[in-house]
């Protein structure tokens, strides 16, 4: 059983501008344990700052509405969250229309939630995390050590301010974001400020992305860092990033891809691009000097016309591809002759398949002009 909260300890009291402040102290420690609304109003009533963590016990039931509150210095969480035997509160709404500063957020396996809002919350210490709720409100918030959002009745959550997400962003609509689940809704992704981020994964049925000023992966390290992207179940998703200029570990994009334009996107080099469409696909990209590339899926056509070098390009299309012209074309790009060992390799549902390309020929009947003006 978990002490009731029927009055908070005020410690200190000073004035904002048009406010008065008061810091409080739960009687129970780093915790205050809520279990119903009346236990929020009193903090309401006193406190503009919660110097503990507020923990949401079962029976808690229906809307969670706590006014007033600028600072809380713990964690906003529930309390199956760090104990599993018990069971869940079923919180509707969690609504914190003043909340400034938080240290983080867990409101993650909260099936009952069906909205999170809180809307003038600046600053994230370490971690964002709301699953299940479809609708999200942290419009304010400018950075974090982690975001995470997902759930299948994911289709709203507004984003407007942030910046950077410095380890690890997650935006999907399926439940844990598991490949295996098909969204049922479409979902717009704006993320208007989003500047750079260690890693990220966006899934589900994504209906529009919007990431104008995204140019960074800055993680390194392999598969954990690196930009993921898959959507499936319609509409043909046109993907821009516009000042993306590279990755450093991996960039994957699968699904329903009706464009892909990234005009400042250069250099791939110590990492790899991969591209996997069900929905016919140009690929067009300024890429100077890449590691890894591999194209797979309905592929119509394949051009890197700045490319000048590549490690491994890989093309594997569903439709007929004219690989013999692609690989001709490539190897031109490039100034270089392609054979056995060369890197560049290409298949379609044609049969079409790797040939020498004509700058190889072109070579052949220059040796054999040379050869004809000396005899």
């Amino acid at each position: 059983m978990y002490p009731r909260i029927w009055k908070p300890f005020v410690l200190i009291a000073g004035t904002f501008p048009a406010v008065t402040a008061q810091i409080c102290n739960s009687p129970n420690g780093s915790y205050y344990f809520i279990e119903n609304q009346p236990q929020l109003d009193a903090l309401a009533d006193t406190c503009t700052t919660l110097n503990a963590s507020l923990n949401i016990l079962p029976p808690y039931d229906g809307p969670f509405y706590l006014p007033n509150i600028r600072n809380i210095t713990g964690n906003i969480r529930y309390q199956n969250d760090y104990d599993a035997s018990k069971s869940e509160p079923t919180p509707t709404s969690i609504d914190l229309p003043d909340l400034e500063y938080c240290a983080s957020v867990y409101l993650g396996s909260l099936p009952s939630l069906r909205n999170v809002s809180m809307p003038k919350l600046k600053t994230v210490d370490w971690n964002l995390q709301v699953d299940y709720a479809p609708e999200i409100d942290f419009r304010a918030v400018q950075t974090a050590e982690y975001a995470s959002f997902t759930g299948g009745d994911l289709s709203r959550i507004r984003l407007d301010s942030l910046r950077e997400v410095r380890q690890r962003l997650v935006l999907c609509n399926k439940n844990a974001c598991n490949e295996s689940i098909t969204a049922s809704k479409p979902f717009d992704i704006s993320l208007p400020r989003l500047e750079s981020v260690g890693t990220v994964r966006l899934g589900g049925r994504i209906s529009s992305l919007d990431m104008p000023q995204f140019n960074k992966v800055s993680g390194n390290g392999g598969e954990f860092y690196g930009f993921r992207l898959d959507t499936e179940g319609g509409p043909t998703l046109n993907l821009t990033f516009p000042q993306l200029r590279g990755v450093y570990s991996y960039m994957s994009l699968a699904g329903e891809i009706g464009s892909l334009s990234m005009p400042n996107f250069k250099n791939t080099t110590q990492s790899r691009l991969t591209v996997n469409a069900s929905s016919v696909l140009d690929i067009n990209l300024p890429i100077e000097f890449a590691d890894d590339i591999s194209l797979y899926g309905d592929i119509s056509s394949v051009q890197f016309p700045n490319l000048k070098h590549v490690d491994s390009l890989n093309i594997n299309s569903n439709l007929e591809l004219d690989c013999d012209s692609t690989l001709d074309t490539l190897a031109m790009t490039l100034n270089t002759t392609v054979g056995s060992g060369d890197g560049l390799s290409c298949t379609s549902s044609n049969g079409g398949s790797a040939k020498p390309p004509k700058s190889r020929l072109v070579s052949w009947w220059v040796l054999l002009g040379w050869l004809v003006c000396l005899s």
